[in-house]
């Protein structure tokens, strides 16, 4: 097993920085006297070198690191960058030739350092340095957009599970009203299938309970859950309503997200009726073709009802509306029709 080691260094660097960079110094340090050392045991002109040769590297790298990448390599602005690294270099380039001559030669009398390295090596080590210092910082950077990108997307996961937990259970207890509502009529009539009903009732609220408690279920599940409950409505149907329902698909096993399309069917029996042609009708169809799925529902609307999105029919749609924001977003279209006479919404989805 490979064993990576570059996160754990940056997030020490992150709450260490000064141990950090230290520690990174002391490295740079050691390798550079490996380089520098003629004889097999280092002389002490060789420790003193190394060390005057370190400090000069600090000085263009920070600069680099502090002054350089950040207003301008983070920024895109790669011309700028570039002009401004090669200035550097350059500059420093002449500046390291002074550092020995000027300051490093007149504290240490007794050695002469200038010689021991020409400033064309200096010039490769420096621009190493600054190349792997900035490949260093460059992926120091992009763990952590990386981590605050894995952060920003768990969040807005939790929040739309939160909001898609809160929706369904808006929605469940609709429909248990709704349904509860044609028992309790039922049980009114005193009809004799009323325990059939309950029946009925108890199947279609197992699916909703247990089953439709995840993310997706296939389309099949969903298929049934349709049947089953415009069978569960035709004990309270009007003797004049004429319901079809055909279906087309290609794979019932498709996932689809629970629960999508029953608050439109809801809706289609709870505010439908007999027009004013003396027309009474729910029509159903759902076709799914490759990756896609097709609700389309349309019913006839009771002639006295002119404001048809009641409140609570806004409730179901709204919901629908939401859920198809989180779970299909750009992935979805849904288009509703109305007049005095009748009321079609029509669904797709990309899944």
């Amino acid at each position: 097993m490979i064993f990576n080691i570059q996160p754990y260094l940056i997030k020490f660097k992150h709450h260490n920085p000064f141990v950090f960079n230290i520690f990174l110094w002391c490295l740079i340090y050691v390798v550079l006297l490996f380089i520098f050392t003629k004889n097999e045991a280092a002389l002490k002109v060789d420790y003193l070198y190394t060390l005057a040769y370190t400090i000069a590297l600090v000085i263009p790298i920070s600069i680099n690191l502090y002054a350089l990448i950040p207003p301008f390599l983070k920024r895109e602005r790669y011309l700028l960058y570039l002009m401004s690294l090669i200035s550097l270099v350059v500059l420093y380039v002449f500046c390291f030739e002074w550092f020995f001559d000027a300051i490093i030669n007149n504290l240490f009398k007794n050695y002469f350092f200038i010689s021991y390295h020409i400033n064309t090596s200096f010039t490769v080590i420096l621009i190493t340095s600054i190349f792997i210092s900035t490949l260093i910082k460059l992926a120091e950077d992009w763990f952590y957009f990386n981590q605050a990108q894995n952060k920003l997307i768990k969040d807005a996961h939790q929040i739309t599970q939160s909001q898609l937990t809160a929706l369904r259970a808006q929605i469940n207890p609709h429909f248990l009203f709704n349904a509860l509502n044609v028992i309790y009529a039922m049980s009114l009539e005193q009809r004799s299938d009323t325990k059939d009903a309950v029946l009925q009732l108890s199947d279609i609220l197992r699916y909703v309970i247990y089953d439709a408690n995840t993310n997706n279920v296939t389309l099949k599940q969903e298929l049934e859950l349709i049947n089953n409950y415009i069978a569960f409505q035709k004990n309270r149907n009007a003797p004049d309503l004429n319901i079809t329902f055909t279906s087309q698909i290609e794979n019932a096993n498709i996932p689809i997200y629970p629960m999508l399309l029953l608050p439109l069917l809801e809706n289609a029996y709870k505010h439908g009726g007999t027009n004013l042609k003396g027309i009474n009708f729910i029509t159903i169809s759902l076709d799914q073709k490759e990756n896609s799925v097709q609700f389309q529902i349309e019913n006839s609307v009771i002639s006295a009802f002119k404001n048809h999105e009641t409140k609570d029919k806004g409730v179901g749609l709204k919901n629908t509306i939401d859920n198809l924001n989180m779970i299909y977003p750009n992935k979805h279209s849904i288009k509703i029709e109305k007049d005095s006479l009748f009321y079609k919404v029509k669904l797709l989805i990309t899944v």
